[in-house]
């Protein structure tokens, strides 16, 4: 006779439920009474806790357990709140509501599991949905409860597996099980669920004696709901579906190591519960020390290698574990008592560690190899396409490179002229910089640090400290500018079109175009590296928000599409991209702003904010000091770095993709090449985009790039307007090219979008899309001939050897003497006067240099947007310096000598081009307390020696005259012996941060000669001045931190076919 089989179907989705029902009254051998769990909660309070249904054959219960969390849940409120006669059956037949036996299904199971006494838990075979690729024939794992999945991705059911029977689990989804069994074992552990529960029930009955048996006769198919869960009608399904563990060695057919696995929090969960609960109790707190450790470790190397996605759910596993403690120690307590095999008896049936990797490895192996590519039709026009890109591309960097060649030829290793600063002697100098709130130019003045110096002291500063000359990178970094472009262009075109033809028009015309080319010449650095950089993030930004276009060949049996590779790490470089933007144009964060939102409404996933963590976190005191400080907001209207006073542009010239006026005709006409190139293409496109129907989204979205382009271009020609700052005593106006950039990328955008997408590699369209590249490439190498016009000129030009090679950065001799060199990079810290004047001394410029000519220390957005608003009137050290080199040069004395030496002048140099340079000499060779060195390559030079003796920046003023002391760029740390009486002076502005110490007591600060900052009551001691501001360190680590982290996490660790 029969014995009495009781299926129980959980359910939470009655469509699917009905489906799984309907296949197990179609079974050989029926179930005498199927139960149907409802778990969904619909049932009213006052309805019956069971109900039958009428008629059915077998019969039909349902039983109400809302509320219930899992299988466990579920079965313990049938059986001992419902109906406790539920265990007087001989078999339980349980089933998901995700998963369909076949009909000899229940039949196969029990005639293996009646065969032995001691069979306590049976098993199907596990399928996909269609029946034909295998999930699972039992559940191995580690001691861990690492899962190792054997069989290949994607294999189909050929027999291969059939030989196995004990295992040591099965999971739930189709599970034969002997109530008795079950009641003895304490039944299914209520803290797993949907995953984990198979194979810890497993454990327990192999703990208790029993057998653990897979029957690969007997097959099932699993839909695998609960693996990629689709919201609160999930059932509450084992997680015995391939690639269920948390560390399975099986991917699915997903996305390799998809990260937006919504299930891996309780898949990590149940492996690392299985795991405690197995662990000897000798190893149980050694266990949780290690987790301790390597969870937080674990979570960051998620991080770094492109899956963010699971660093909180890594955690949130682990804290979830400690919150199940005590329920994981009574469950552990339980085990011991039902305990009647030794733990050493399932040793053989789990897998080894070693085995686990190595399993892996060939699986990576077996992933990597493409089927497609056994198509020799397809190899040889894949490697025929990949030669012809590669031969484009390498045509497209010489051709840029000629560009720049063509530029900066004949250029030396010291440049001059437009905005053009170098960096600091000294590395340590430009380090301290680029976190100081202290900004080291002229006589100094408070204020955050430009953002521009962080990125550029990351590059600089070590190779500085290998003795690689800092000014000869930044040279580099100009020369290296053009081809750059080209190649990041190259890479954004990459992302929205296969023809290698259009992917070098559209290199070739953004590295011609105006926008880089004038940011070149003037020498501005921050929006130089801006154009360099922003098709980049672009690019990276497109592949995060759109898929990218496949690469079609045609083969022996049709056309064949190759996706793109999605290396790992791609949200992380499009923040440290970002960041990089930022920091040359601060306004850019807006940019951000809208793309991190796109990101968001296109499903991007809220680890999309966090992109914007590294640019607020390096911008942020710079925002901050432009908002709070009066008229400081202009700084935020222009570019990071140094900056020089310019022509305002024309309305119709910013049209063109101008930032400047331009007075030259023919110079104007070649440098509006490729903006009317790229505005003609836009015109002769855009109807064909207009008419395109609404499901050609490609097509469709090419106007909105256009009229982005359009708005970009108002906003130029509205801020070219706006005053930012002064330098050298001139007015200048924020530099609109980061502006012009994004209009040209926006319409190049809509262009590359608006050309048909290929069927394939080899049609027709393709070499007219080549053809057209074609063009638009001549266009831009026309263009890129405009410094042919300045070196003509330069050659029909009277001969002069000073004459510069461009309008702006040129070639220069040292623009100061070794020996003022000396006192520059000498202890005392000493500066260079600069004095220029026209012939009749009607206008006298002054400047103060603390390095080799002008510096990117020297001045930032927000100094310069303050001296607009304050004006020199109303800044006594200013004035001072102005009024005592005045009077240096029309009515000197050694009093005035003395004023020049406050301001910690060593030297003072007049330029040898200077057009007063007879009347300025004669008034310095009368001053007494100036030595005239002599004529150098810069000009001619005095040293400062009032009294005799040589002024330093930091000094103590004495009754027997000043003393000089020894400090750096960072500040003072000297001993001073029992002489030292006095005040002591910097030649610095006056301002409540500076701090002065002796023998760690402060000293009282006071302002001396109404500008400078002066500290009293010196004794004896250690002496400590410094500059400090609230939370600089903080701020300091806040943004290393962020940026190597990121930095970190967007290598692309982990590669896609």
């Amino acid at each position: 006779m029969k014995p009495r089989i009781l299926a129980f179907i959980v359910a939470r989705d009655s469509d699917s439920a009905s489906r799984v029902l309907e296949a197990s009254r179609e079974q050989t051998l029926a179930p005498d009474e199927i139960l149907i769990l409802d778990c969904s909660g619909s049932a009213s309070p006052g309805a019956p806790a069971a109900a039958r249904i009428d008629g059915a054959d077998p019969p039909v219960r349902t039983i109400a357990t809302p509320g219930a969390k899992n299988l466990g849940d579920a079965l313990n409120t049938a059986v001992r709140a419902v109906d406790p006669g539920l265990l007087s059956a001989r078999w339980w037949w349980i089933l998901h509501d995700d998963s369909e036996p076949e009909a000899t299904c229940l039949e196969r199971l029990w005639e293996v599991a009646d065969l032995g006494r001691t069979i306590a838990a049976a098993g199907p075979k596990q399928l996909d949905a269609r029946g034909v690729r295998i999930l699972e024939v039992g559940i191995e794992a580690t001691a861990s409860a690492r899962r190792l999945e054997s069989i290949l991705p994607g294999e189909i059911d050929q027999g291969q597996y059939d030989g196995r029977s004990d295992v040591l689990g099965i999971g739930t989804a189709g599970m034969l099980v002997d109530p008795g069994a079950w009641e003895a074992v304490g039944g299914f552990d209520p803290a797993l669920g949907p995953f984990g529960d198979g194979l810890d029930f497993s454990r327990r009955l192999h703990r208790a004696g029993f057998r653990v048996v897979v029957v690969p006769g007997a097959r099932i198919r699993h839909a695998r709901a609960s693996l990629v869960p689709r919201g609160p009608a999930s059932p509450p399904a084992e997680g015995a579906s391939r690639g269920a563990g948390p560390d399975s060695a099986v991917r699915a057919r997903t996305p390799k190591g998809d990260p937006a696995d919504p299930s891996f929090g309780a898949r990590r969960f149940a492996q690392l519960y299985n795991w405690a609960k197995a662990a000897p109790s000798a190893l149980m707190p050694l266990l949780m020390a290690w987790l301790l450790l390597w969870t937080p470790l674990r979570a960051l190397a998620r991080l770094l290698s492109g899956r963010g996605r699971l660093f909180l759910p890594e955690i949130a596993a682990w804290l979830r574990l400690i919150r199940f403690t005590p329920h994981l120690l009574v469950e552990r307590l339980r085990m011991r008592r039902i305990a009647r095999v030794p733990r050493s008896a399932l040793h053989p049936l789990e897998v080894r560690g070693k085995r686990l990797r190595a399993l892996k490895k060939d699986l990576k192996r077996a992933d990597d190899s493409s089927e497609d590519l056994d198509d020799p039709i397809v190899v040889r026009a894949r490697a025929s396409y990949a030669a012809r890109n590669a031969w484009v591309l390498i045509a497209t960097l010489i051709l840029a490179s000629a560009l720049a060649f063509l530029r900066w030829w004949g250029i030396g290793p010291t440049l001059a002229g437009g905005a053009w600063a170098a960096a600091p002697t000294a590395p340590a100098d430009l380090w301290h910089a680029a976190f100081s709130w202290w900004i080291a130019g002229g006589d100094g003045l408070a204020g955050a640090p430009d953002p521009f110096l962080l990125p550029i002291a990351l590059v600089l500063v070590p190779l500085g400290l290998a003795s690689v000359p800092m000014n000869a990178v930044l040279a580099w970094i100009l020369v290296l500018a053009i081809p750059a472009a080209a190649g990041t262009a190259w890479v954004f075109a990459c992302r929205l079109t296969r023809s290698p033809g259009l992917r070098s028009a559209t290199a070739l015309t953004w590295a011609a175009l105006p926008a880089l080319g004038l940011s070149l010449e003037q020498g501005r650095l921050a929006p130089a590296l801006f154009h360099v950089l922003l098709p980049l993030a672009a690019g990276v930004w497109a592949g995060l928000a759109a898929p990218a276009i496949p690469l079609r060949l045609r083969g022996a049996f049709g056309t064949v599409a190759f996706e793109p590779g999605q290396r790992s790490g791609r949200l992380a470089r499009f923040a440290i991209l970002s960041a990089a933007l930022v920091a040359c144009v601060p306004w850019a964060f807006l940019l951000v702003l809208v793309a991190v939102i796109v990101l968001l409404r296109r499903g991007g996933g809220r680890l999309a904010l966090l992109v914007l963590i590294p640019s607020l976190v390096l911008l942020a005191p710079f925002a901050v000091d432009a908002v709070t400080s009066p008229g400081s907001w202009r700084a935020l209207a222009t570019v990071a770095g140094p900056d020089a006073a310019t022509m305002m542009a024309r309305s119709w010239e910013v049209l063109l993709g101008l930032p400047v006026l331009e007075s030259d005709p023919l110079r104007l006409i070649l440098q509006a090449i490729p903006m009317v190139a790229l505005l003609i293409s836009a015109c002769l496109l855009m109807p064909r985009a207009l008419r395109a129907k609404t499901d050609s989204a490609r097509l469709a979205s090419a106007p909105a790039f256009v009229a982005l382009a359009a708005l970009f271009l108002l906003l130029a020609a509205v801020v070219r307007r706006v005053d930012a700052g002064v330098v050298d005593s001139q007015v200048t106006t924020a530099w609109i090219s980061p502006m012009l950039s994004l209009a040209a990328l926006a319409l190049m955008t809509a262009g590359l979008l608006a050309v048909p997408t290929l069927p394939e590699i080899g049609a027709p369209g393709m070499r007219r899309a080549g053809r057209f590249g074609a063009l638009l490439a001549l266009c831009a190498l026309a263009a890129g001939a405009t410094p042919l016009i300045d070196r003509v000129g330069a050659a029909s030009a009277p001969s002069d050897a000073s004459a510069p090679l461009s309008r702006g950065v040129h070639a220069s001799a040292p623009l100061i003497a070794a020996v003022s060199e000396q006192g520059q990079i000498s202890s005392r810290q000493a500066r260079v006067l600069v004095l220029d004047a026209d012939e009749g001394l009607a206008r006298l410029d002054i400047a103060l240099w603390r390095g080799a000519g002008p510096s990117l220390t020297d001045s930032t957005p927000l100094s310069r947007a303050r001296a607009l608003v304050g004006g020199t009137e109303a800044d006594p050290a200013t004035a001072a310096l102005e009024s005592a080199a005045l009077a240096l040069v029309v009515y000197p004395d050694e009093d005035v000598v003395a004023d020049i030496a406050a301001h910690g002048v060593d030297t003072v140099l007049v330029p040898a081009d200077s057009p007063g340079l007879p009347l300025i000499a004669g008034g310095l060779d009368r001053a007494v307390g100036l030595e005239r060195i002599g004529q150098t390559d810069a000009g001619i030079v005095w040293r400062v020696r009032p009294r005799g003796t040589a002024p330093s920046r930091v000094r103590i003023d004495a009754q027997g005259g000043p003393e000089p002391v020894d400090s750096t760029a960072e500040g003072v740390r000297v001993e001073l012996d029992g002489q030292a009486q006095g005040t002591l002076v910097l030649a610095e502005r006056a301002d409540a941060g500076w701090r002065a110490s002796l023998n760690g007591v402060e000293l009282a600060p006071t302002t001396v000669d109404g500008w400078a900052q002066g500290f009293t009551d010196l004794g004896p001691g250690t002496l400590v001045v410094s500059y400090a501001r609230a939370r600089t360190l903080t701020w300091q680590i806040a943004v290393l931190l962020v940026l190597a982290l990121t930095a970190l996490a967007a290598i692309p660790w982990r590669s896609g076919k």
